[in-house]
């Protein structure tokens, strides 16, 4: 999904209908930053935690999104390492069958 930083509450209800989410993909497409929207996010994926498998997202988690995806086979973090300064919220992440 691409999103422009803005109403969220769809893509919320969306996630929130899901019974089985084991994909998700978003991409950033724009250097706005608004990390309320991408929050919001990742707590609404974290209530699907158990069945996500595959992760790909064009930000640096602003949350403990990882810690919660147990079942996780594949993740990619697909962000310039010139704009990310901290990865502190990666460290002690146990991704079990990644």
């Amino acid at each position: 999904m691409q999103y422009d930083n803005s109403d969220n509450s769809g893509i919320v209800k969306l996630i929130e209908a899901q019974k089985n989410l084991n994909e998700v993909y978003f991409v950033c497409f724009t250097n706005k930053r608004n990390e309320s929207y991408r929050k919001t996010l990742e707590e609404t994926l974290i209530k699907n935690a158990d069945t996500i498998k595959y992760l790909r997202i064009g930000w640096n988690p602003t949350t403990k999104i990882l810690s919660h995806l147990v079942n996780l086979i594949s993740l990619d973090i697909s962000v310039s390492l010139s704009i990310v300064k901290n990865w502190s919220n990666l460290e002690r992440v146990s991704l079990p069958f990644l």
